[in-house]
């Protein structure tokens, strides 16, 4: 069902524009939705964090072609075999790049690019 939603989407190309792709395929608002969060204590879970973590500049004629940004998404949860991370690790530009537990609960951090 999520990645139904995620093929009729147009990919984000900004910040802002991935804080409302990622609410719009996983049913989820802000609150759970969140970027660079002040404290994981106080989120519901489960819950997708995301930050800036790369950006990428192609060239060409010596200008600017084409900017890539990189966020380094990390879905938190305390189901070990939850259904996002499969779903995840199938949208376009995204990666699994690790997973770790902390506190309690699984994190798994995937690479999504945004293309400008």
């Amino acid at each position: 069902m999520a990645n139904e939603v995620v093929n009729q989407l147009p990919h984000p190309k900004n910040q802002a524009e991935l804080q409302t792709w990622l609410e719009t395929v996983t049913g989820k608002s802000g609150d759970q939705v969140m970027f660079n969060p002040p404290s994981l204590d106080k989120i519901k879970k489960p819950c997708w964090i995301y930050r800036l973590a790369d950006m990428s500049q192609t060239n060409a004629d010596n200008k600017i072609y084409k900017t890539s940004t990189c966020y380094e998404i990390t879905f938190i949860t305390k189901d070990p075999s939850s259904k996002w991370i499969s779903i995840m690790a199938a949208w376009d530009h995204c990666r699994f790049v690790r997973s770790f537990q902390a506190d309690g609960f699984h994190h798994y951090v995937f690479r999504f690019w945004t293309l400008l």
